[in-house]
């Protein structure tokens, strides 16, 4: 599991309140030394325990290789840094209940921005799903037409994640549901509306280091 994994790491600093806004619901940051080391031992765990369901990933992520022509993984992994953060929007006018966000932060945001523009055309070109990129406060929010990804990595929490938004915050790559929690963000992020410039927040946190 991520938990037994995670235990046999040192961990990390987390920075996800820089993006996160300050009237968020809930959020859980996961820390690490590096992705790679994370995921060399989540698939060690998946070999040992979950084959059948290593295989099933193998299997699913060959498919799409051959469909797209490229090498997925690479594309989707290689420019990831050390913190996976689950976000939950406090519920109002823009956010449903079921509205989540994911963050990643990137080792460099610069080779995300190219890699995943990259998948994004490659995907344009093999399926009918046309999207217009959206321009909200200087940043660009598009659409990941890759049905069941994120599901089969991460589980049933994200299920609904199967063609998820995103788009690029500080150093994070953001996925949401929805492209209104997207903007939403943009917006309290670019009015310096997030936790780590909010007194109260500071304050609680400080006993944790």
């Amino acid at each position: 599991t991520m938990l037994s994994a995670l235990n046999l790491l040192d961990g990390a600093p987390s920075g996800v309140k820089s993006i996160v806004s300050d009237h968020v619901a809930a959020y859980v940051s996961v820390c690490f030394p590096s992705f790679g080391e994370l995921e060399n031992i989540l698939l060690e765990e998946y070999k040992l325990n979950r084959l059948q369901q290593y295989k099933e990933v193998e299997r699913m992520l060959r498919r799409w290789d051959k469909y797209l022509g490229v090498n997925i993984e690479e594309l989707f992994t290689s420019w990831i840094g050390n913190e996976i953060a689950v976000i939950k929007p406090a519920v109002d006018q823009e956010n449903r209940l079921d509205n989540l966000v994911l963050a990643v932060k990137s080792k460099d945001i610069d080779l995300a921005k190219d890699l995943l523009a990259y998948l994004t055309e490659q995907i344009s070109r093999k399926t009918p799903v046309r999207f217009r990129e959206m321009e909200y406060n200087g940043h660009q929010i598009n659409y990941l037409s890759l049905k069941g990804f994120f599901h089969l990595f991460l589980g049933s929490l994200f299920q609904k994640f199967d063609c998820p938004y995103y788009t690029f915050i500080g150093d994070y790559v953001v996925f949401s549901n929805s492209s209104s929690t997207l903007a939403g963000m943009i917006k309290d992020y670019t009015l310096g509306r997030t936790l780590d410039k909010q007194e109260n927040y500071r304050r609680a946190m400080e006993p944790l280091g």
